[in-house]
């Protein structure tokens, strides 16, 4: 793990020693960040930029400004360039005949996932032609140094000479259904259910929690039974760009729109494979997934799940402050994160 990092070695083993189908692609190691970054010709500016900001004499997003900027200008050694495009190359040549193949470039920092939860703070860079894949791989590494990121590790101490990036490199698959499933409900530890989330099309908004998907709360155990849904209206569907980089948003087939996005044989698939996982790597699991236009599962990404042992206990009495104030939201949306929060509160009037 400490050259592919924690998220590519264990999807390494899920397709080499489960048999799980998983994307095609390939690692870019920690040995070339540290080339490039700590080793490279801008190495001294970038260390003193990273001194002032511990001396205080910038600001943390100051210092994560100039870093990012630093980094995305950086040249990629020759070495390193021509190693990525022979196996950018490779994976081309070894996938059936598509008119043009995509890549998903995703961050796997050493430690991402271990005791350390960097979920969210990491840059992905989706639906990269070949030829941009070297320029997104710096995107990337950039984003090891986000303000968030960069408090994150300050905050608990963690030093910034252990701060460093893998990048896994990942033809993108045309998904027509994307998800995530948590092996346990962490939202209801007492009912030992499994908790499965999908959208029709590719799955970077629900993971970004930007849109609302379906759920499925599902046993545990064989032969795991649905013990609720909900299935949310979907009016639009986020696809890949087929005539250059990124991501389209586009209206779904009203048909689709109040359907359930998985079928039963879809969400027993998903619970066995699911629950495979979790034995495997003894700790219940957040996993990402896709089913392909072969209606065929894929597993994108496997990780040790985050759970709350136990409810923080309550500083304040909430309850006395209805007298006062009016409930905006009661038993509304989805939870992402829980806990209490306070700050100002904007209401949107549409979505333009």
């Amino acid at each position: 793990d400490s050259l592919v990092g924690g998220k590519n070695g264990h999807l390494g083993i899920i397709g080499n020693t489960l048999g799980l189908k998983i994307p095609p692609g390939f690692a870019i190691t920690s040995r070339c960040f540290d080339v490039l970054v700590r080793q490279g010709k801008q190495s001294a500016e970038f260390d003193a930029i990273l001194r002032r900001w511990q001396a205080g004499d910038l600001t943390t997003e100051d210092a994560s400004s100039r870093l990012q900027t630093l980094i995305v200008s950086l040249e990629i050694p020759r070495k390193i360039r021509r190693e990525i495009e022979r196996a950018v190359a490779r994976r081309v040549s070894g996938l059936p005949s598509r008119p043009t193949v995509f890549f998903a470039m995703r961050s796997s920092a050493v430690g991402e996932d271990s005791e350390h939860s960097y979920a969210g703070q990491f840059e992905s860079v989706l639906n990269v032609r070949a030829r941009d894949v070297p320029e997104a791989y710096k995107r990337v590494l950039a984003s090891l140094y986000s303000p968030r990121a960069m408090e994150y590790r300050r905050t608990r101490q963690i030093r910034e000479s252990e701060a460093i990036m893998a990048v896994g490199c990942q033809v993108m698959i045309p998904a027509q259904i994307s998800g995530v499933i948590y092996t346990l409900d962490v939202f209801n530890l007492e009912q030992d259910n499994l908790l499965v989330s999908s959208l029709f099309g590719l799955g970077a908004n629900l993971v970004g929690g930007e849109q609302q998907a379906d759920t499925f709360r599902m046993s545990r155990k064989p032969p795991h039974e649905i013990h609720s849904m909900k299935i949310v209206h979907k009016r639009e569907i986020l696809e890949q760009d087929t005539e250059k980089s990124g991501l389209v948003t586009t209206p779904l087939d009203p048909l689709l729109q109040d359907s359930p996005s998985l079928k039963m044989e879809h969400l027993r698939e998903l619970a066995q494979v699911g629950m495979q996982l979790e034995r495997f790597f003894k700790h219940p699991q957040d996993i990402e997934f896709a089913y392909d236009r072969q209606g065929r599962l894929v597993i994108l990404q496997s990780r040790q799940l985050n759970i709350q042992q136990s409810k923080p206990n309550m500083t304040c009495d909430l309850s006395s402050l209805e007298d006062e104030f009016s409930v905006l939201m009661n038993k509304e949306g989805q939870i992402v994160q829980e806990g209490v929060a306070m700050g100002k509160v904007y209401q949107i009037e549409s979505e333009d």
